[in-house]
């Protein structure tokens, strides 16, 4: 890769308020970030590697692996932590980095490279809740930067959601799991829907706390974690309900909630005839 176009996103990543010392949570997919010169994986983590190394900052993904609904406890997915993720490409490119450390949650693990990427991943584990990085980052006095996703994230909105409880709201907790080496661990935290996070997005801009360029050729936003968090969970806290979507064929939504609980039983039918028909 020409030197001219590294320089340009670390332009680009200044421009964000993204800088060499910080700590940050990055999601990116690699096909609107743009192609380098050779177009290896290894690349894309490499160029991110040289800027936040250089300042001694750390940066982090998203690395997590299935969980299953399941009565039964059979055939669940199994987690050691040697597990691809299913978070993209680039959470992968990480994963098989010599210099990355990744923590050890059964379902919501994070992969981390950087001058704090180990004590960073320290103890999260099945033992914390399963957005519990968001609040180490939060203490980090971390940033988040989201490169050529369709909508941002939320990452924040979900530890917000933990924080408050909401998770109560779902029977489905009380049947997710995955197999560890020597137990079956329980989750029994999930996210809620994150379809209609973009809600948030005004507040954001109202706040000024919103930053909106490029990296690379990928279009991008950056939020303090800090900041972000305090919005949502003055928001959530008055509205619980304010994310939920409009998607009939959404399962978090509309079926697996106490209040909806009722409607499993078309959900299932639903599902099985597409099956037959498929």
């Amino acid at each position: 890769m020409l030197d001219k176009k590294k320089f340009k996103i670390y332009r680009q990543l200044e421009d964000l308020l993204i800088f060499p010392s910080d700590t940050v949570l990055i999601n990116l997919n690699i096909e609107k970030f743009g192609l380098l010169k050779d177009q290896k994986r290894s690349d894309y983590v490499n160029i991110f590697k040289e800027y936040f190394l250089s300042g001694g900052g750390t940066f982090i993904a998203l690395a997590y692996t299935p969980v299953a609904v399941s009565i039964t406890g059979r055939n669940l997915p199994y987690f050691d932590g040697t597990q691809r993720s299913y978070t993209g490409a680039f959470a992968n490119a990480m994963l098989k980095d010599s210099d990355s450390y990744r923590s050890s949650h059964p379902s919501n693990s994070v992969v981390a490279i950087g001058d704090k990427a180990k004590d960073f991943v320290r103890n999260l584990d099945e033992n914390g809740g399963a957005y519990d990085f968001c609040r180490r980052l939060i203490e980090e006095d971390g940033k988040i930067l989201l490169t050529g996703m369709d909508s941002y994230p939320g990452f924040i909105t979900h530890l917000v959601e933990q924080d408050l409880k909401l998770y109560r709201q779902y029977w489905s907790r009380f049947l997710m799991k995955v197999q560890l080496k020597d137990k079956v661990f329980k989750r029994l935290d999930p996210g809620g829907c994150s379809r209609s996070f973009d809600k948030l997005y005004k507040e954001y801009i109202k706040h000024e706390i919103l930053r909106v360029g490029y990296v690379n050729e990928g279009y991008s936003l950056s939020i303090s974690a800090k900041e972000s968090y305090d919005i949502d969970y003055k928001i959530i806290s008055k509205n619980p309900n304010i994310l939920r979507c409009s998607d009939s064929e959404c399962s978090t939504c509309r079926f697996y909630r106490w209040k909806t609980i009722h409607r499993v039983p078309f959900f299932v039918l639903r599902k099985l005839v597409k099956r037959i028909f498929k």
